[in-house]
């Protein structure tokens, strides 16, 4: 119920509050009193279009603010499906700049404009001898025969098997899509999968390890003259230094008679003696080891340029960014195989909630087409007794095979009246 209206800087209206009662309040005046400023200012706050000219002063906002009791009001759903804060007293407030530009609130909440006008709808109902707003409206008809048939749960159910009838519609739609698109690209796939496989790309540190045996190939040269001179300096040159150290041992030996703990020392350089020949020896077997192979260089630069070239053609830094890239390949190329296998599915499920929806829609009908008659004989009789004695109301309701928004089912329905005597009935918002 509306209890407060708050009008300010509107039309004529500098500033002005009214009250309402919860009983009847009826506003009356001469022609140009003001009464259709006041509805005007009502309709800003259903969300009618507002227009910097109606301020009354051009140079301040215009604001016009209702308070409603909605405590006895089926609107908490509304509250709910919006994320807003529900109050038994609730409030609307519209603002318009003097540059135009427009402000709505909910208890003090910026929303849009369609939020206030949803609210509204709910909240005023405006009649005036011109119009009755909710015969234009594409749902009266519906609310009405729904109303008469106790169709309510039924609808509710509906709307529930509709949203999901529709999700699943746009899931497959969004499969189909996906399905052409990745066709079209399984033949490109299919070419990178075999070349990446063709490269055997197994070991992530390969890159690594060849790069330094190709270093050490094309070193060889100077790695076994180093080694040689190792070998030969332990071992195999004049005064080397196992002699060198033998000579050391033999001097100490002459002296141990003198001091006890030349023993030890001596022991000491006899196993230093022993791990370098054993030095000498290992790095022998290296510098055997150490062959310069042309081929091998050859192998391995012609490994590393496909390595190479795939790294830069598929923008990747290393192998193992080449392999994962591989294992993406191939999962496409699964998902592809897969994919009329999981269209399949999702029409079977998308086919099961079509029936689902479908029946309940019929059973919505069926019980429409029920009351209609009576509808019919009640409303034509009713506008008989207030004095239009040919008045005749009908009730157009044709069965699609579409499935319609909201709580229409398969109806579409048309309140139609014919008035006058030989008039054919036409649309009631008419």
């Amino acid at each position: 119920m509306l209890q407060k209206l708050i009008i300010k800087n509107y039309a004529l209206i500098e500033g002005l509050e009214i009250y309402f009662s919860s009983h009847l309040s009826v506003i009356t005046g001469e022609t140009g009193a003001g009464k259709s400023i006041l509805l005007g200012a009502l309709g800003l706050i259903l969300g009618n279009r507002a227009d910097a000219k109606s301020l009354f002063d051009k140079s301040k906002k215009c604001v016009v603010e209702a308070h409603f009791d909605v405590k006895n009001a089926t609107i908490a759903q509304f509250f709910l499906d919006q994320e807003l804060d529900y109050e038994d007293r609730t409030s609307i407030r519209r603002e318009i700049s003097p540059t135009n530009k427009s402000r709505a609130f909910i208890n003090d909440t910026p929303v849009n404009l369609n939020q206030i006008r949803v609210l509204g709808e709910l909240l005023i109902d405006l009649n005036s001898q011109h119009e009755a707003l909710e015969l234009h409206s594409a749902d009266f008809p519906y609310d009405v025969i729904d109303a008469l048939a106790q169709n309510q749960t039924l609808c509710n159910d509906y709307l529930k098997t509709l949203s999901q009838y529709k999700k699943l519609e746009t899931e497959l739609k969004t499969l189909k899509t996906n399905e052409i698109q990745l066709k079209k690209e399984i033949d490109y796939l299919q070419f990178i999968f075999e070349e990446l496989t063709k490269a055997q790309l197994n070991q992530p540190n390969e890159q690594t390890q060849i790069e330094q045996e190709l270093e050490r190939l094309n070193n060889a040269e100077s790695i076994k003259q180093k080694l040689e001179q190792c070998v030969n300096q332990i071992n195999n040159a004049d005064e080397t230094i196992v002699w060198q150290l033998n000579n050391l041992q033999h001097l100490l030996q002459t002296i141990k008679q003198f001091d006890q703990n030349i023993d030890h020392q001596n022991e000491r350089l006899k196993s230093i003696v022993i791990e370098l020949k054993d030095l000498g020896f290992e790095l022998e077997n290296i510098n055997n080891e150490v062959v310069y192979e042309p081929s091998r260089i050859e192998q391995i630069n012609a490994r590393l340029s496909e390595i190479y070239r795939l790294q830069q053609k598929h923008k990747r830094k290393t192998i193992g960014e080449l392999i994962d890239f591989r294992d993406e390949v191939a999962k496409k190329l699964t998902d592809i195989a897969t994919f009329d296998e999981t269209i399949a599915q999702k029409t079977q499920e998308f086919a099961k909630i079509y029936a689902k929806t479908l029946g309940l829609a019929k059973e919505i009908s069926k019980k429409r087409l029920k009351v209609i008659p009576n509808l019919e004989n009640d409303a034509t009789q009713s506008l008989r007794t207030l004095g239009i004695p040919n008045a005749v109301v009908k009730i157009h309701i044709v069965q699609t095979t579409e499935l319609q928004p909201k709580y229409f089912g398969i109806d579409q329905i048309a309140i139609l009246l014919a008035a006058n005597k030989g008039t054919a009935p036409q649309d009631i918002s008419k």
